[in-house]
């Protein structure tokens, strides 16, 4: 039983891997002139060490030990933030500007966002990581205390992981906002225009 779950949890994460590699074949250098397109391959490789970790940790050797770490923490960094919210706000940086009809005022803005992105979620899983890592040694010792084992050092670091990915999302909120003024300010002229009757004399006159 424990093979065909294994092949299972793998099966999943291989076709996508090998969709991607087909999708972007001849092609594999375009991230590196697209800030946009970083966001996307970032996610999609948050999703592979996420997935190839999640495999290996089902082993029932290693899960008894690392089931009530900050491991799993680290791999739901991963998968949320490095993998989902990077894909996400990629395709919010490119749709939106196509709905609006208008480009992003600052673009240096949406580099600073995917490298506090990046940064941020790598830190963290590292933090969480390391952490679950020392908590999994430590449980396993009947000798430390439970206080004792749950105490990580490794912690301070994931919060400074998450600072700067909260540093990136007030990048992406201040772009968005000066992008949304852009666009609603000649629509708000024009309602205030209509509504105080500006150019009705113009009008008469003529």
């Amino acid at each position: 039983t424990k093979m065909p779950h294994r092949i299972h949890s793998r099966l999943p994460l291989a076709c996508n891997v090998a969709n991607w590699h087909l999708t972007n074949r001849g092609n594999c250098g375009a991230w590196k002139k697209d800030v946009i397109l970083r966001f996307i391959s970032f996610g999609g490789a948050c999703y592979l060490v996420a997935g190839l970790a999640k495999a290996i940790l089902a082993c029932p050797a290693l899960a008894a030990k690392t089931n009530l770490t900050l491991i799993n923490v680290a791999l739901q960094t991963l998968a949320l933030h490095g993998f989902i919210g990077a894909v996400l706000f990629g395709c919010a940086h490119y749709m939106l500007p196509r709905v609006a009809q208008a480009n992003w005022p600052h673009e240096k803005l949406i580099r600073v966002h995917f490298l506090c992105t990046a940064v941020g979620v790598s830190i963290m899983v590292i933090g969480f990581g390391f952490a679950g890592g020392s908590q999994a040694w430590k449980l396993a010792s009947a000798s430390v205390p439970f206080l004792d084992a749950v105490k990580s050092p490794f912690l301070g670091l994931a919060t400074l992981g998450l600072l700067v990915l909260i540093v990136g999302q007030l990048a992406f909120a201040a772009n968005l906002v000066k992008l949304l003024r852009a666009v609603c300010a000649p629509v708000c002229r024009n309602l205030c225009s209509q509504a105080w009757g500006c150019g009705t004399d113009d009008a008469r006159k003529a």
